[in-house]
């Protein structure tokens, strides 16, 4: 799955990047293992937030960041486990 396809408050990790926007996208935190929230996602692209920073992207380059999406489960002593 790619960016694009993920839903608003989706939580991701990403898997790879492709495309002729690779190196921008690496200089601005989309690396193998970085988590990705969606903040917004429409028409108009999707609005990430990577390592601390809320990034807007095109469709086109949200189309180019493969992510897996993570799941949110809890230890028992009620602390947050994203696998």
């Amino acid at each position: 799955m790619t960016l694009a396809d993920a839903e608003r408050g989706a939580r991701c990790a990403v898997e790879s990047v492709s495309g002729p926007a690779k190196a921008r996208l690496e200089s601005l935190g989309f690396v193998r293992g970085s988590v990705a929230e969606v903040v917004d996602s429409g028409w108009h692209g999707v609005v990430v937030s990577v390592k601390g920073s809320r990034t807007a992207l095109s469709p086109e380059a949200a189309a180019h960041v493969e992510v897996r999406l993570l799941r949110r489960t809890f230890s028992p002593d009620g602390r947050i486990i994203e696998a």
